[in-house]
């Protein structure tokens, strides 16, 4: 038996099959037209389960589940963010700090349950970066204490480009620098990095003094990760798929 884990996106889909114990079976692919991509018609190994992680609007959410049970004949089973969140480990509960979790996107809650997984009874600041960024504080007692959503590095740069008449930056830097710019391209790109960085930064510090810890780990995913890493002064691992991770863990605790 295999299972399907899926993180929709608004521009994307990634999947991944595993085992139900864990084992990758086939690796992650990104899927930005899912009715093209082969997957569904070359399914191998037959899928057993299926685990939908969706921040998409109702309608691209609601056809990619009938699809899903329609080419594969498996319940789709569509995970919400939740007020807690129990995991495999001993005495393991996460809290969310929403009063309303339905208000929660599905991927920020999963990526705080990976990162709990991955560090429990440690600080940790975790941090998606993609269209936009996502900043998630968890104290070493598993409480998440909120977080941040900003636009995106990509985003940033066409605010600017759409609402200014000459500051026309149209590209993105091979890395990031926060250091002052000396022309308009490295002003822009060195000032959104350096908002960015800034802003995990604070929340390093802020998390560091609720919780009394100095050893805050940072874990990041999103296809601006890598450039954002060496900009971040404490411990930092990068997970690329930290929503996928999450996923399974949710899907591990509640029915196996």
């Amino acid at each position: 038996m295999a299972l399907l884990l899926i993180d929709q996106g608004n521009s994307n889909t990634k999947i991944q099959v595993r085992s139900l114990s864990g084992e990758i079976l086939q690796a992650t692919q990104s899927i930005v037209n899912f009715e093209q991509n082969q997957f569904l018609q070359s399914n191998k190994p037959p899928i057993s389960h299926i685990a939908l992680a969706s921040v998409a609007k109702a309608e691209a959410k609601q056809w990619l589940k009938e699809s899903l049970t329609k080419q594969l004949g498996s319940e789709v089973l569509l995970v919400e963010a939740e007020t807690e969140t129990e995991l495999s480990m001993p005495n393991t509960k996460i809290l969310n700090s929403y009063r309303d979790p339905s208000q929660m996107g599905i991927d920020r809650w999963l990526a705080v349950v990976a990162g709990v997984t991955r560090y429990p009874n440690r600080g940790i600041v975790i941090v998606d970066s993609g269209s936009a960024v996502n900043i998630e504080l968890v104290n070493s007692n598993a409480q998440h204490l909120g977080g941040y959503i900003i636009p995106g590095f990509t985003a940033m740069i066409q605010t600017l480009y759409n609402g200014t008449g000459q500051v026309k930056v149209d590209r993105q830097p091979d890395s990031y620098s926060v250091e002052p710019g000396d022309k308009t391209l490295d002003c822009v790109n060195n000032g959104i990095a350096g908002a960015i960085v800034g802003l995990i930064t604070d929340s390093i510090s802020r998390l560091t003094a609720q919780s009394l810890a100095e050893d805050i780990q940072v874990v990041m995913a999103g296809g601006d990760s890598a450039k954002l890493a060496p900009l971040i002064s404490s411990p930092t691992e990068i997970v690329p798929d930290l929503v996928l991770d999450g996923l399974f863990q949710w899907f591990n605790v509640k029915c196996i």
